[in-house]
């Protein structure tokens, strides 16, 4: 029995629940202990941005002080996934950005059959079984690995934060893993429909796109490369109905927005963090920083021996390195904003876990290990 869960019913049945499990509990303590038993108060809303017209601001748990975050953005889309409603655009910072990540709040949406009073909690069980499909999608991308290996990718302090905000990066995520395993499978039918989702999820997953695409040129898979636009087909239909949509309030931000030339934004974030007064967010930002880092150096490293059996992953990893290399400040202020937007390239470090020395590996995983308990503690018991 014990080798049994430790072998194919641990990885695909055991650790998949227990990760879900797990972020039920979690769910279930911030639900009721921060947020007193109102879901709303996962979305982050603050008093500055207007709620969504489906809301009642009375009923909805406010962030006093707070602009609003992602998390209350996500919400509004779920609310009016066709923008059906001219008054959503007053709740929304950048609309067209916003509405461009519409797989998310849609599922929420879908799943709460559209009833407004549903759809805050289909959003949060949307995130809650993401942990059990990432650990389960892990397990088979990693089959000559500990069974027990995809748990490490609970640690990782991004899918936490994620959670805690109620964002599509979890979701995203666990799209890209099963893109993957669907390509380590050669199964492109699987692995172009679950692209095509991730991109509608968040457009950075572009880059495992073309990460796919260059792996099937050089592995001359002419199936692949055949279903490979057809990814590309939903996403760009979404962009066209929302230019036509929104007509002059399109307002999409540029790349030039977030990204500038190569280091410029981590040589101002060295200076921030040499100058900013040392605390506890300082220092949890400053091990994120130092591990994100330390984790690009790794892939850099492993390059050479996974190139041959795994070069989708080495691409991919390699191109989110260079996104981290050209990102600004922007991005890289706080470990809270820039642990969501690289959060998968903690995920090629761990499927790139045979060609690491094991200090390597042990100090990176316990260092987000503890930065997630920790951000999970702060948040908690942060005062709303």
């Amino acid at each position: 029995m014990i080798n049994n869960l430790s072998g194919p019913i641990g990885r695909h049945v055991l650790y998949p629940l227990l990760a879900s499990g797990l972020g039920l509990v979690i769910a279930l303590i911030l639900g009721l202990g921060k947020f007193d038993g109102n879901v709303t108060g996962f979305f982050r809303i603050g008093d500055v941005i207007p709620v969504s017209p489906y809301l009642s601001a009375q009923s909805v748990f406010i962030h006093q002080g707070k602009t609003g975050h992602d998390g209350q953005q996500f919400l509004t889309i779920a609310l009016d996934p066709g923008l059906g409603n001219p008054q959503t655009l007053k709740s929304l910072d950048v609309p067209a950005y916003r509405y461009r990540r519409i797989f998310y709040p849609f599922l929420g949406w879908l799943l709460g059959l559209g009833q407004s009073g549903w759809i805050p909690y289909t959003l949060v069980l949307v995130n809650i079984l993401c942990f059990g499909v990432s650990v389960w999608g892990l397990g088979k991308l990693l089959p000559q690995q500990p069974s027990s290996l995809p748990l490490l990718f609970l640690t990782i302090p991004g899918l936490w934060i994620s959670f805690s905000i109620a964002t599509a990066d979890l979701l995203s995520t666990t799209l890209v893993i099963l893109t993957l395993g669907s390509y380590q499978q050669k199964r492109p039918w699987q692995t172009w429909c679950w692209q095509a989702l991730a991109l509608l999820t968040r457009e950075t997953t572009l880059l495992v796109w073309f990460a796919l695409v260059m792996t099937s040129g050089l592995k001359r898979r002419k199936l692949d490369l055949v279903f490979a636009p057809l990814a590309l087909v939903p996403w760009g239909l979404w962009n066209f109905y929302l230019r036509w949509r929104l007509g002059p309030a399109w307002d999409s931000q540029s790349l030039g927005t977030h990204f500038s030339w190569p280091l410029t934004g981590i040589i101002a974030k060295v200076q921030q963090l040499i100058t900013t007064p040392m605390s506890l967010t300082q220092g949890l930002d400053l091990i994120v920083f130092l591990v994100q880092i330390a984790v690009v150096i790794g892939i850099g490293l492993a390059v050479r021996q996974a190139w041959g059996k795994q070069p989708e992953i080495v691409l991919a990893g390699g191109l989110y390195s260079l996104m981290f290399i050209l990102a600004k400040l922007q991005i890289l202020n706080l470990f809270t904003d820039y642990s969501r937007v690289f959060l998968d390239l903690y995920l090629f470090l761990l499927l790139l876990w045979p060609y690491h020395p094991v200090r390597y590996r042990i100090v990176i995983f316990s260092l987000l290990g503890l930065v997630s308990v920790a951000y999970l503690l702060g948040f908690a018991t942060e005062p709303v």
